[in-house]
């Protein structure tokens, strides 16, 4: 009987220490968990970021944004979480939004013409343009890339095109749109060189055109001609 209660004390002193082992083993678990997704969890938030470069006033898609998780206190204001992605697809960038940035209602605006409220008339000077179609027209819609195709700065409205005595270069009497009926070549090439043109845009957006185009030292500005 003494052996048979010595053993039974042996087997609740083996559980009791199984027991505060397997105690110590969950805690060291749940604290390896805190550490790797319940503080993220806990003090972050899922929200939208710009997945590349996006050029002021280009339409946002899907395919432009991902999702990280920020800290409560590093969210920028009027942040846009990631369960409101309909919220900014179709909308338009209000100023450039460089990759991995946190995207903002502020950064947001409805899609509307470039001409509207908050642009103006900006030039492209001669000494800025590596190439420019010939084609290219007041009213038609020129992408501006750099030189090295590394930078798309974005989709803008051509106010003016010129010469190099400041004349406008106009559409002929009878000229077809250049994607119009019979195609590319319905639109005949200008008598005259294009000196430099003026865009719709924002005065944000034509700083960062001017910054890159100063600090290149050198023609570096591609503008192509957009299908309207």
């Amino acid at each position: 009987m003494k052996n048979r209660g010595y053993l039974k004390n042996i087997r609740k002193e083996a559980m009791k220490r199984l027991s505060g082992v397997l105690l110590i083993v969950l805690a060291i678990a749940l604290l390896a968990f805190w550490e790797a997704k319940g503080r993220e969890i806990a003090l972050m938030d899922e929200v939208l970021v710009a997945a590349e470069d996006i050029p002021a006033s280009e339409i946002i898609t899907a395919s432009m944004l991902t999702t990280v998780a920020a800290p409560l206190n590093a969210k920028v204001s009027e942040v846009v979480y990631a369960n409101q992605s309909s919220e900014a697809e179709g909308k338009r960038a209000a100023a450039f939004i460089p990759k991995g940035a946190q995207l903002s209602a502020k950064l947001l605006d409805e899609a509307r013409s470039a001409d509207e409220a908050e642009t103006s008339y900006f030039v492209i000077r001669r000494d800025w343009i590596y190439m420019c179609s010939s084609a290219l027209r007041q009213g038609d819609e020129a992408e501006i890339v750099s030189a090295d195709g590394t930078t798309a700065f974005g989709i803008y409205k051509v106010a003016f095109v010129k010469d190099d005595e400041n004349d406008e270069i106009t559409r002929q009497a009878g000229e077809a749109g250049i994607f119009g009926g019979e195609g590319l070549n319905a639109r005949p090439e200008s008598g005259a060189d294009v000196d430099h043109i003026e865009i719709i845009t924002d005065l944000a957006s034509y700083m960062r055109l001017k910054a890159y185009a100063e600090a290149a030292g050198e023609p570096s500005l591609v503008i192509v001609l957009r299908r309207n």
